[in-house]
């Protein structure tokens, strides 16, 4: 047709046609394609013939160029064209783009032709690697048997892994190599392909391969570069080149080969990825993120690109994009969930984001499938400390270090756990405790120094725990140290210690200079400078020279932290507080200093800082004003309270005590334990305020006597040489009647003031009076005796002090000549003198020389003020002697002088005996009941108008009012003893009340179970409830009162009236149990 009609562009497209959808040769091709060129030079099927000239030719991108879809349209999806196009695609190595063509040019082609294609598809899908090698196998499965077959099934079965199935088939020789190289004898494979001769590119990058794996690196890549000039466009060659000159730290060469290989086959994940981990090391990241993002869009499956998701992953990581790096490491973990590597760095990008749970989560995974996950152990501990969770933080510490023992980051993470556990156990006060932890994060932190001495951040942890155990009360300064760390190490090295409190903070400021000398940092200075003030502390008062040498040395290292580091706050607060010190005292320096750290950052201890400077220049109002701020800035810091208490004790007294109880609560800070301590104790000796509302509420509601104790326990720990502190913990410790705590305290204090360098002896004997007191008052009468008289100088207190001492060892005399010398020579006034003469009189009394005695006592009464208790002692004799005249005077006096509420009882109880002794039980009763409503809060008082109303009104009625005054007893918050219990149990048996009395005697032997008088109410109430006892209950109740009365009678010592009672009770009960 061509022949006939030379001319037609129809029958010139036919003829092309054929050409192109069949193997026909067509005569004058060239001369008809310019023709069809001339005439349509879009034409698709002329571009499809010249297409296929060029693959015939070799060139194949140029090929592909002409066959492309855009080019051809419609014509392209031809399976004849698919098929040209795919077996291109093949030779140029674009093994993707190959299996999705030959794939459609399968699907549309006859089943004649497919057997080529089934082929050409399996040979794509080989090259793409282990991953789609088992779906090439079994489509090669399906193909009939061929040399070419044969190859393919081996390499398949070579990139699966499955080694020992590629010597089943018949394999081409450079598949045999690939297998000798698998099985590790390269030198085998080298040998058999250099041997043929040929150099093909195919053998060429066979045996470079070889010689890769068998380490000749130099030839290797001699025989690559042949097969890159012979083959430009396989990948391969480039991949390996660019390894090679990577290793010979040649980045630019090895990165133009990276790219070369990238564009010959994108998405390649050999190629992309050592392309995309170069990039990362030359720091080109927007390359990098370019590259993977292409890559992840390009191929969404995440099984496929899951390294270009991981690798993003970390490169989001490493420019601190938590989320982004989350979003792609879960990507990545979800293709693989078994890859430790990915968890661990998924781990990290949750830590960063601040999701600490989830990070641990996957660290614990990774830890499950790594076979030494040394790095996810360490980084769950590092969460969980930071966390809080110390104990927790140690035992993932000590796992790792049993792991892999000396591992410097887990020494350090496990000496971080103990000093954060020391530093909440200082805060509890628990001082042993935090010293024992400060022993073993110095023992951590040493094994990391010794190991790694080039890490600054080790040698400041070390200093921060050896300046903290130095900063403990003095009794736990002390830690063992490595030898290795002091200035002259002995020669046996070792470990010496333990080592106190000053050598301590030499050693750490050596740990800090190693620091600085490491690393230059603001920092580190400021620690440098707050040891050295730590030091100057430390001296002993006769070392003020070299306090004052440290003092400057601190002050020095302060400037040179705030030059390194000037917009820290924290670095200017402490120049101030330097500056304020005595040695050096700077106050401008140090007011400029506490400004520019308030202009930094507002804090609370600035501000106070601030106000101190202030108190010590006598402008409270400036001081005041400072303290308002931090207390705004941080309302629960104690030392902005405590400052306010001390201006109060200045300006405004009636509030100090106020103030110093909240800051106590707040914080126990050395003076506000001595402030609230000493206001506490003023108002116990006050007597004028003992009956105030104001009393009431600060010394007994609030508990003051116990807070400033616990207040002032803990300030002795930690300042132990403060005599003041200790007399008055063992002032207020006595008030609580812990005697063995006062006395110790009075002991110490005693020996702090014997012990100064110039004593002062006033102070001295006052802490041994209390001492001798507190002695006296533990029943060790000698002891108090002798420590009476160590006293220098004798005043009226001890002197009467000493009297009672030996009165009550026995020595009565003695006693006698005490009390003879404080009345004659000691009394500073008639008040005292009273009182001295009533006890004069006692002894006088005890001698039974009872004329003396009451001589004494009129004396005492004629004395202004007279001593209300020798008024009382009067009326007692006056009562013994039957003297009515003189009861009368007594009673007379009586009724004028209630100066002492504490006396109401024993007033009540003397004028209730004269008014019996006169035989008026109504107005002795009556006189008791007066006294209950002049002090219905004194428990005494009911107890006595109890007793009053079952002696003297034994009818039913008072009964009930006796044990209704019983339980007002214990209802007004009476001292809790066997008397009142006996009288509630009484009272009840009279008015009727077994069940009750029952329980009342029940609670007492509860309470007291060695209290005879409790079994013997028991006892009473058992008895009176037997004839309401069911019949089948009084034997067992008669066979216990029988075993109670033998046991009493038995176990303890009782009173003759007891012991006849008891006599009663066992008859009775005898006589019931014979009558059955």
């Amino acid at each position: 047709m061509c022949t006939l009609f030379p001319d037609s562009v129809v029958a010139i497209e036919w003829l092309l046609r054929v050409f192109v959808l069949s193997d026909e040769n067509v005569s004058d091709l060239e001369d008809r394609l310019a023709f069809m060129n001339a005439q349509e030079p879009d034409n698709v099927w002329a571009r499809a013939c010249r297409g296929k000239l060029l693959a015939q030719s070799g060139d194949w991108l140029a090929a592909l160029g002409q066959l492309g879809p855009a080019a051809l349209g419609a014509a392209g999806e031809t399976a004849a064209v698919l098929a040209l196009r795919g077996g291109i695609e093949l030779r140029v190595h674009g093994y993707p783009a190959a299996e999705r063509t030959l794939r459609e040019a399968l699907r549309r082609s006859s089943a004649a032709a497919s057997g080529r294609l089934r082929l050409q598809l399996a040979e794509a899908l080989v090259r793409q690697g282990a991953d789609r090698a088992a779906e090439a196998e079994a489509l090669l499965a399906e193909a009939a048997g061929s040399p070419e077959r044969d190859a393919l099934l081996a390499e398949a079965r070579l990139r699966r892994g499955a080694l020992t199935e590629v010597e089943a088939v018949t394999a081409p020789l450079e598949v045999r190599a690939a297998w000798l190289v698998a099985e590790r004898r390269a030198d085998e494979a080298v040998a058999l392909l250099d041997g043929t001769g040929e150099h093909s590119p195919r053998r060429l990058r066979q045996l470079a391969a070889a010689l890769w794996a068998a380490g000749r690196r130099e030839e290797s890549a001699a025989r690559f570069l042949e097969a890159a000039k012979l083959d430009p466009n396989h990948p391969e060659p480039f991949y390996y080149l660019g390894q090679y000159y990577q290793e010979r730290s040649d980045q630019t060469r090895a990165l133009r080969c990276y790219q070369k290989a990238c564009r010959l086959n994108p998405g390649e994940p050999r190629c992309s990825a050592a392309l995309s981990d170069l990039y990362r090391a030359r720091g080109e990241h927007e390359q990098n993120v370019r590259l993977l993002t292409a890559v992840t869009e390009s191929r969404p499956d995440a099984s496929v690109s899951r390294w270009a998701w991981f690798r993003l992953g970390l490169h989001h990581l490493q420019a601190g994009e938590p989320q982004r790096a989350v979003v792609c490491l879960q990507t990545a973990v979800k293709a693989a969930p078994d890859d430790a590597v990915a968890l661990e760095c998924l781990g990290d990008a949750y830590r960063l984001r601040g999701a600490y749970t989830s990070a641990v989560q996957a660290y614990s995974r990774s830890a499950a499938l790594s076979e030494q996950p040394v790095y996810a152990q360490l980084q769950m501990a590092d969460i969980r400390q930071l966390l809080g969770q110390l104990d927790e933080a140690e035992a993932g510490y000590q796992q790792t270090l049993a792991a892999r023992p000396g591992f410097v980051p887990a020494l350090k993470g496990l000496g971080e756990t103990h000093l954060r556990r020391a530093q909440q156990l200082v805060s509890r006060q628990l001082h042993g405790l935090a010293r024992d932890s400060c022993q073993l994060a110095a023992d951590s932190l040493t094994a990391a120094v010794l190991d790694q001495s080039r890490l600054s951040c080790l040698w400041k942890q070390l200093g921060d725990v050896l300046c903290m155990t130095a900063g403990l009360p003095p009794r736990y300064r002390r830690l063992q140290v490595a030898a290795q760390l002091l200035p002259c190490p002995p020669a046996d090295g070792g470990v010496c210690g333990p080592l106190a409190g000053p050598l301590l903070v030499d050693v750490a400021i050596r740990c800090y200079s190693q620091a600085v000398a490491i690393e230059n940092l603001g920092g580190l200075w400021h620690d440098l400078a707050l040891s050295y003030r730590l030091r100057a502390g430390l001296y002993a008062a006769g070392e003020s020279e070299q306090a004052a040498v440290a003092l400057r040395r601190a002050l020095q290292c302060a400037h040179k932290a705030t030059g390194l580091l000037p917009g820290d706050a924290a670095i200017w607060n402490t120049l101030g507080v330097i500056a304020c010190e005595r040695p050096v005292e700077d106050r401008r320096l140090a007011q400029h200093a506490f400004i520019k750290s308030l202009r930094l950052r507002e804090t609370a201890m600035a501000w106070t800082n601030l106000a101190c400077l202030y108190m010590v220049n006598g402008q409270l109002k400036l001081a005041n004003e400072a303290l308002t701020k931090a207390q705004s800035v941080e309302p629960a810091y104690g030392a902005a309270w405590t400052g306010q208490a001390l201006i109060a004790e200045q300006l405004s007294p009636e509030q100090a005590t106020d103030l110093f109880r909240h800051a106590v609560h707040l914080q126990p800070l050395a003076p506000a334990a001595l402030g609230y301590g000493r206001w506490v104790c003023r108002a116990l000796r006050d007597p004028s305020v003992w009956h105030t509302a104001q009393y009431r509420f600060n010394i007994e509601r609030m508990q003051a006597v116990t807070v400033a104790g616990e207040a002032l326990e803990l300030y002795t720990t930690g300042a132990p040489d403060d005599a003041a502190g200790w007399n008055m913990l063992g002032l207020l410790a006595e008030r609580q009647s812990r005697h063995g705590a006062a006395l110790h305290a009075y002991q110490r204090a005693a020996a702090l003031l014997a012990g100064a360098d110039e004593p002062d002896w006033a102070a001295v004997d006052a802490a041994r009076t209390n001492s001798a007191r507190l002695l006296t008052a533990a029943g060790r009468y000698d002891e108090a005796v002798a420590e009476y008289r160590r006293l220098h100088e004798a005043s009226f207190h001890s002197q009467c002090g000493l009297a009672l001492a030996l009165q009550r060892a026995g020595h009565d005399e003695e006693a006698y000549s005490a009390y003879e010398a404080a009345l004659h020579w000691l009394s500073p006034d008639d008040a005292n003198k009273s009182h001295t003469l009533v006890a004069v009189a006692q002894l006088l009394y005890r001698f039974d020389r009872v004329s003396e005695a009451r001589t004494e006592l009129l004396k005492s009464f004629q004395l202004e003020p007279a001593s209300e208790q020798g008024l009382l002692a009067l009326t007692a004799l006056a009562l013994r002697q039957g003297d009515s005249a003189l009861a009368l005077a007594c009673e007379s006096e009586l009724a004028q002088r209630r100066t002492q509420p504490e006396l109401a009882a024993e007033r009540a109880l003397l004028e209730a005996c004269l008014r019996l002794a006169r035989d008026d039980s109504t107005g002795a009763v009556r006189a008791v009941q007066a006294a209950v409503h002049r002090h219905p809060q004194q428990g005494g008082l009911w107890r006595l108008l109890a007793a009053a109303l079952l002696q003297l009104r034994p009818a039913a009625g008072a009964a009930v009012t006796a044990a209704t005054a019983a339980r007002r007893v214990a209802a007004a918050g009476a001292e809790r003893d066997q008397a009142v219990s006996d009288l509630v149990c009484q009272a009840q048996l009279q008015a009727g009340d077994v069940s009750g009395a029952l329980r009342s005697a029940q609670r007492a032997v509860l309470w007291r179970p060695d209290s005879p008088s409790a079994w013997c109410d028991l006892v009473a109430a058992r008895l009176a409830g037997l004839q309401w006892a069911p019949a089948d209950g009084r034997g067992a109740a008669l066979c216990w009162l029988r075993a109670a009365v033998s046991r009493l009678r038995r176990g303890h010592r009782l009173a003759r009236p007891l012991h006849g009672w008891l006599s009663t009770v066992d008859r009775r009960v005898e006589m019931l149990l014979a009558q059955g």
